[in-house]
């Protein structure tokens, strides 16, 4: 999870819309990401199930985005 102000769309195609529909890159936001597998094609891992130890880790995320969220309010 990381923070940023502003930046790039980055590969991901629904910021990359905001960027290009509100014309600047001065967009604050929280970025989570999923790591990477190993041994699956990256399309296949971002579309796949939550494990439930992976179900876990996203509560304790959420914690964590909630307290970034309420700090940049």
């Amino acid at each position: 999870m990381r923070f940023r102000e502003t930046g790039s769309g980055g590969g991901h195609n629904g910021i990359a819309s905001i960027i290009e529909n509100l014309g600047t890159q001065d967009i604050k936001r929280i970025k989570i990401g999923i790591g990477r597998h190993p041994n699956m094609d990256p399309a296949d891992w971002v579309l796949s199930k939550f494990s439930k130890e992976e179900k876990e880790q996203l509560e304790e995320v959420f914690m964590e985005v909630e307290k970034k969220l309420l700090a940049l309010l």
